[in-house]
């Protein structure tokens, strides 16, 4: 691989299905013709069942940072209960949705799910 913008890349193993840890062949494409990709985050929500999943997707994520995302409840006095998933820390009380939560991010650049809620609304 050509230089990066001095960023060192490591082979530790090969990558397995949903390998959550293993850089996405994007980036690996990008790093390999000697460009430094931009780290970028998406977050999505949607109904299933009786309850709201919020998902996020990472890409590019060469240094495994933490990032923290503000959520906006459509009614501010929404109450249900919030169960964070796969290393995601907020804090919520009994009743109350969180207003920001922390994601733990992965390099595979594929959606996985960071919580789920049981409420009346969805996200805006």
């Amino acid at each position: 691989m050509k230089n990066a913008g001095n960023a060192g890349v490591v082979w530790f193993r090969l990558p397995v299905a949903n390998d959550r840890w293993a850089l996405d062949m994007e980036t690996v494409r990008l790093l390999e013709n000697g460009e430094t990709p931009a780290p970028c985050m998406e977050v999505a929500s949607s109904r299933e069942e009786e309850r709201l999943v919020i998902r996020a997707r990472f890409k590019h994520q060469i240094a495994l940072e933490r990032a923290e995302v503000k959520l906006r409840w459509r009614d501010e006095n929404l109450r249900g209960e919030f169960f964070p998933l796969n290393e995601t820390e907020c804090v919520a009380t009994h009743g109350a949705l969180p207003e920001k939560i922390i994601l733990m991010p992965n390099a595979c650049g594929q959606w996985f799910p960071v919580a789920f809620a049981f409420t009346e609304n969805e996200l805006e």
